[in-house]
């Protein structure tokens, strides 16, 4: 059986057994552009890798170590990349779901601003009974006003002898 020992005779950390490409490309475990970006990567390792063994041959370490090298100085184009493909990624699902989504959210707000406003007729009703009201109201100050203009005419004089 094979102990994970390193070079000093001690147990393997995990520090001593990661990949420093998904350290670079990954800033957390949230990191879906990173995540894509390391996808990214390990597929045109994948390929390079592919390519030496169609040759007839197994790819040696050092070969390994070259690609490795090579993509790593890619790792920011891979970013790019990355981002490209979430951005069309979303907007391909935005654009199949606009409908979906236009219609669910004023459906709710509709239902919202109906729910908080009452009805046109009730509204309608108030309006005109108010203007009824109103235009009865000032019709019967100004019939007392006609009516009785001599009177308050007396009252007026009276009220000025007072206060002059």
């Amino acid at each position: 059986m094979k102990t994970n020992s390193n070079k000093r005779g001690g147990v393997k950390n995990a520090k001593d057994n990661y990949n420093k490409i998904f350290e670079d490309l990954v800033e957390d475990e949230g990191n879906l552009i990173g995540l894509i970006a390391y996808g990214l990567y390990k597929q045109e390792k994948r390929k390079e890798v592919v390519k030496i063994k169609e040759s007839g041959r197994s790819p040696a370490k050092a070969e390994i170590k070259r690609i490795e090298s090579v993509l790593s100085n890619q790792l920011e184009t891979f970013k790019d990349q990355a981002n490209e493909l979430l951005n069309v990624t979303f907007e391909y699902l935005i654009e199949e779901n606009k409908e979906k989504i236009y219609c669910q959210y004023f459906r709710q707000e509709d239902i919202e601003r109906l729910s908080k406003r009452p009805n046109f007729r009730k509204r309608l009703l108030e309006n005109l009974l108010f203007r009824l009201i109103w235009l009865v109201l000032i019709g019967a100050i100004g019939y007392v006003i006609y009516v009785n203009s001599d009177t308050l005419k007396a009252i007026g004089e009276k009220v000025a002898i007072l206060f002059f």
